[in-house]
């Protein structure tokens, strides 16, 4: 089953981050709890963990693309 990812919340007052670096590419396995991207807000940078293991399909963002909270950042395909 296909699932999207999206740039999680950070708490009041973060409302976009900047994609600072993608650690997988299409097709590769990734575990749970295993680094998937980089984001970086005004105060932290820090590394986003897959929340189940699952196959990266694609991204809809690019290292340096700033986006807001919430938005779409990949495809995953979760087997179930």
């Amino acid at each position: 089953m296909i699932k999207v990812l999206a740039v999680p919340s950070y708490g009041y007052g973060v409302e976009k981050v900047e994609i600072t670096r993608l650690l997988k590419v299409a097709g590769d396995k990734i575990a749970l709890d295993e680094p998937i991207y980089e984001l970086e807000t005004d105060k932290v940078t820090q590394e986003v963990e897959a929340p189940f293991a699952a196959r990266l399909v694609r991204w809809w963002v690019a290292e340096g693309d700033v986006v807001p909270v919430g938005h779409p950042v990949a495809d995953v395909d979760v087997d179930e």
